[in-house]
């Protein structure tokens, strides 16, 4: 048992897909998750990784962009954002957040729009 289906059957939640390895926090006691918040002048997005995301059954809006290639998600801060981190503390994970701004459009404007 993985530390996330751990955490699902403490908090009497279902457990979720297996998810790959580096994901999450395997160590004991471990209980936190470093993200990105990158925030151009215009709107901010948290950078997490796609395959948790989707592990999490987070459903991303037409607002949040995926980068295929780095299987990273740039989770649109008015709701998506919210959700996820909602979804990781569900699960016992406390978000760190780092933040990083940009001058101009952030480069993840250009990425695929998340499509469920």
């Amino acid at each position: 048992m993985n530390m996330l289906e751990t955490l699902a059957a403490r908090a009497g939640l279902p457990s979720p897909a297996r998810p790959s390895a580096g994901l999450i926090p395997t160590h004991p006691g471990e209980t936190a998750m470093q993200l990105t918040y990158l925030q151009d002048p215009g709107h901010g997005w948290l950078i997490a990784p796609a395959a948790l995301v989707r592990q999490l059954g987070c459903t991303p809006s037409r607002y949040s962009f995926i980068d295929h290639a780095a299987d990273l998600a740039y989770l649109e801060e008015d709701c998506d954002a919210g959700a996820f981190m909602h979804a990781l503390r569900l699960y016992g994970i406390t978000p760190e957040i780092i933040e990083r701004h940009v001058p101009g459009d952030a480069a993840c404007r250009a990425l695929p729009r998340w499509t469920n």
